[in-house]
């Protein structure tokens, strides 16, 4: 097992916490809070089974539990969540090549024990436990008596870390147990200068936009597709159709924009970063707040397994190209891609669409009011491997992606089978009326974990960038001059959106076969 020295994250990138600035003598403040368990005063939550939700797992004699969306431990997490994000934003360091992810969950002995508890993730130990002491020090629990941290490798219920789910090479296991292959994390980079972050932020020429191919007789949502013949520096890499929507009376579609992103040669390939070994032993055994050892029992799962290793290549059919991409200016944080399709090859429609503001023509999708309490939390997705069905966390987490600028607002699903690396880019439906609540984006896929980005925040961002005069305007326009040049395709189309603007409520969630 290495040590924290081997580890990049533990350098002087890092942020070290005695050069956050004083407040009323955090380290004083730190070591008191401290010193609260050891005395056996560590103020307890009242009432702590109103605000246990579902089991996800237990570690040593820890059991984890999700919070419930009307409680008063979410009541607090609302207020608190925003204070501890500007935090990490404005003092964590960002030089780690791991994702890092934080949510609450109930944690205690038994369900009478339990308290509110912010769970910091990442395979770079020093990373996440910075992390804690930064948070501990800030005074921002200083008003919540019994809220605690602590602090994990992996997600509570995972059986290995996050990871973007594109293909990986063969080279690579989802569980990073081939330490000298850098990870699917480790060997991209969404700040790059390469050729192929050029050709995405290059947003006027139609010939640099890349190419998009799909594996399906019929392009639809749930289409599994790859970039460019789906080889990149001899790395398989697919994604999934979310599905389809109108600008301006044009057909397009959503996916994950990690898939157009350019692997990348990592700063240090020789070296094992995580300390994922110690897991079963002792996870999570220096946090701040109850101290954990034993193994991990995950939420069960299917003997389904995903693909990891090299799938025989298909006969993959050119059906547009990529026009806009989040990550055009280096922000992953929404990691959404819009591509268009030729006039030939429009998508086949799927789901009912209701929402119609200006130009655009979108599914019926979450607000952002809702998620804060939901109820029915059964969702389904049509990815490139399989219908999944399975069950949403209302509880908003934060996920830091190596590139990005800030976290990233996330909600998880747990799906009752597996995923499948290529899964990336799938919509995640309510079961029951069908309205879209968001697209995967990076998961633990043997453990049919995944973590979505919210539709509002993706359509908010779409309609604030595609305006005219701007290049992401002048990118659209040029692609649709070359994919739908016949002003008679797109005159019906645009009759069409002006009548069934007054479309009713959702009428099915039936896949059309």
């Amino acid at each position: 097992m290495p040590t924290d020295s081997c580890d990049p994250s533990s350098s002087a990138n890092v942020t070290d916490i005695s050069e956050v600035p004083e407040k009323k003598s955090l380290a004083k403040k730190a070591l008191q809070k401290l010193s609260w368990k050891g005395k056996g005063k560590q103020p307890s939550w009242p009432e702590p089974e109103k605000s246990i939700g579902d089991f996800k797992s237990k570690i040593g004699s820890q059991s984890y539990w999700t919070v419930q969306a009307r409680s008063p431990a979410r009541d607090a997490y609302k207020e608190i969540a925003p204070k501890v994000k500007k935090y990490l934003e404005d003092y964590m360091g960002d030089d780690t090549l791991k994702l890092f992810y934080w949510s609450l969950y109930m944690v205690g002995e038994s369900k009478d024990t339990a308290s509110p508890t912010i769970v910091f993730c990442c395979e770079h130990s020093r990373y996440r436990k910075n992390a804690v002491e930064l948070i501990w020090q800030s005074g921002i629990l200083d008003e919540f008596p019994g809220f605690l941290l602590s602090h994990l490798p992996w997600l509570p219920g995972s059986t290995g870390p996050l990871v973007e789910m594109t293909t990986l090479p063969s080279s690579a296991e989802p569980g990073g147990s081939d330490r000298k292959s850098q990870s699917p994390l480790e060997k991209r980079t969404l700040q790059s200068t390469t050729d192929s972050m050029d050709t995405v932020r290059e947003l006027s020429k139609y010939e640099s936009f890349p190419r998009i191919y799909n594996y399906n007789q019929r392009t639809e949502s749930g289409s599994k597709i790859c970039t460019d013949g789906g080889k990149a520096n001899g790395d398989n890499r697919k994604a999934t159709i979310g599905g389809p929507l109108y600008i301006d009376g044009i057909c397009c579609f959503m996916t994950a924009a990690h898939a157009f992103v350019e692997a990348a040669v990592p700063r240090y390939p020789d070296l094992p970063f995580s300390d994922t070994e110690d897991y079963h032993t002792a996870a999570s055994s220096e946090s701040i707040g109850p101290k954990y050892s034993g193994s991990i029992e995950a939420v069960p799962m299917s003997t389904h397994s995903p693909s990891v290793s090299q799938e025989p290549e298909q006969s993959a059919r050119f059906i547009g190209r990529l026009f806009y991409s989040s990550n055009k200016d280096g922000r992953a944080e929404l990691d959404y891609a819009l591509g268009m399709t030729t006039r030939n090859d429009n998508l086949e429609w799927k789901y009912a669409t209701t929402l119609k503001a200006g130009i655009f023509k979108l599914p019926l999708y979450t607000r952002k009011a809702r998620f804060e309490d939901l109820e029915d939390t059964s969702v389904f997705s049509w990815t490139a491997s399989a219908y999944l069905s399975g069950s949403i966390d209302p509880t908003p987490a934060f996920v830091w992606h190596p590139g990005s600028k800030m976290y990233r607002l996330v909600f998880s699903v747990q799906f009752t089978n597996s995923l499948a690396l290529g899964d990336s880019g799938a919509w995640v439906h309510s079961k029951s009326n069908g309205i879209l609540h968001g697209h995967i984006t990076t998961g633990s896929p043997r453990d049919g974990l995944a973590l979505i980005v919210p539709a509002y925040q993706v359509f908010d961002d779409i309609r604030s960038n595609l305006k005219s005069g701007t290049p992401s305007w002048t990118s659209f326009s040029e692609c649709r001059k070359k994919l739908q040049p016949s002003d008679t395709t797109i005159t019906p189309l645009r009759r069409w959106l002006n009548e069934s603007a007054q479309d009713g409520p959702w009428s099915s969630a039936a896949r059309v076969k």
